[in-house]
């Protein structure tokens, strides 16, 4: 579930990127309908208008900073959990006494605690595609091994 999360962490901070790059571009773009003639400069700079204020709403209504806060929290989680598995089986292989009660209990409290506190479960597909949170189809490489 790490390289899960993680990925959706990528995926919402390289949206995030995408939609800030393109708000910056945007009154830039728009200095340029004076270079239009002037019957077509008057529907590009409309265009580019509404088109800035879709990216605006699209920033907002999806909440995307939410989102990377939830998929970098639980990657952190889950990330911590495999961390103490592992140094769990380390501390057996090399005959020390393990306290798996202890593990059982962190790994209880790690995962109520991403459930409890995620506000935009991201959704996996069955063939391991990740969906973005809003079924799309976004490669999922890191977590599947393609």
């Amino acid at each position: 579930k790490a390289l899960f999360y993680g990925d959706a962490e990528v995926f919402w901070r390289r949206s995030s990127f995408v939609v800030s790059l393109c708000l910056g571009v945007l009154p830039v773009v728009g200095g340029l309908t004076n270079l239009v003639p002037k019957e077509e400069g008057a529907w590009v700079g409309i265009f580019l208008s509404v088109f800035q204020v879709v990216l605006v709403v699209v920033q907002v209504k999806l909440d995307i900073g939410e989102r990377i806060a939830d998929a970098s929290m639980a990657r952190r989680g889950y990330d911590k959990i495999a961390g103490d598995i592992k140094m769990l089986v380390c501390k057996f292989a090399l005959g020390q006494l393990v306290d798996v009660d202890a593990l059982v209990h962190t790994i209880d409290a790690v995962v109520n605690n991403v459930e409890g506190n995620v506000n935009y479960p991201e959704k996996v597909f069955a063939d391991g595609r990740f969906g973005g949170g809003l079924g799309l189809s976004a490669a999922n490489g890191a977590a599947t091994g393609r």
